[in-house]
């Protein structure tokens, strides 16, 4: 059984926890445990950011696939990183300023 205090496992005929003495209940029974609440969330995407997130990982799985089976070896770690991460964020980034001015433009 655990107990009902500091959770931690005592014998089943306990009246007190031998680690934090507090008394314990008689209608502890030995396969109580303490629950823990795991709490999620939920993103919640638009249609186009799921479009655009698996165009991405097509894009990330391409470059992946050149890079272990190039067979001339042109095709260096360096450059998937430069084609998988920092090209498609430099393209992100160009298209979130071009929007911003835009619709500072706009306004």
């Amino acid at each position: 059984m655990y107990c009902k205090q500091c959770g931690k496992e005592i014998a089943d005929n306990s009246v007190f926890c031998q680690h934090c003495g507090c008394k314990q209940d008689a209608k502890t029974t030995p396969s109580e445990k303490k629950i823990i609440e795991i709490t999620t969330t939920t993103i919640n995407l638009s249609d186009k950011s799921k479009k655009w997130l698996v165009i991405y990982g097509a894009w990330f799985l391409m470059t992946l696939i050149f890079l272990f089976y190039d067979e001339e070896d042109y095709y260096e770690f360096s450059m998937f990183l430069i084609y998988a991460i920092f090209l498609p964020y430099v393209i992100w980034g160009g298209v979130w300023l071009y929007k911003k001015k835009s619709s500072k433009d706009s306004k």
